[in-house]
């Protein structure tokens, strides 16, 4: 998947988009980096989901987005409670 965002990276919008790969359960920006943060089908079959989800928030500015994406229920209460209230949250 990375080699295909690459590709599309160079074909669309390359001097806005910045191809980065890294731990989620220790993400390498400041805090309140990013409008929008969106984790697709990442969350679920971590070690410490709910550790992860709290490095998205950190990294959101405050009135900004994240959009969590996933196929399973996850099993961690705290990020079922998330995923079942994402939208009314943010």
């Amino acid at each position: 998947m990375l080699a295909v965002a690459k590709k599309s990276a160079q074909c669309q919008m390359r001097e806005r988009i910045e191809i980065n790969v890294g731990d989620m359960h220790d993400l390498p920006f400041e805090d309140n980096s990013f409008d929008v943060v969106l984790s697709t089908y990442s969350l679920c079959p971590l070690c410490a989901p709910a550790k992860a989800a709290t490095k998205l928030y950190r990294v959101t500015r405050p009135g900004g987005c994240i959009a969590i994406a996933h196929s399973t229920g996850p099993e961690t209460p705290f990020v079922k409670w998330m995923a079942d209230h994402a939208e009314n949250i943010f």
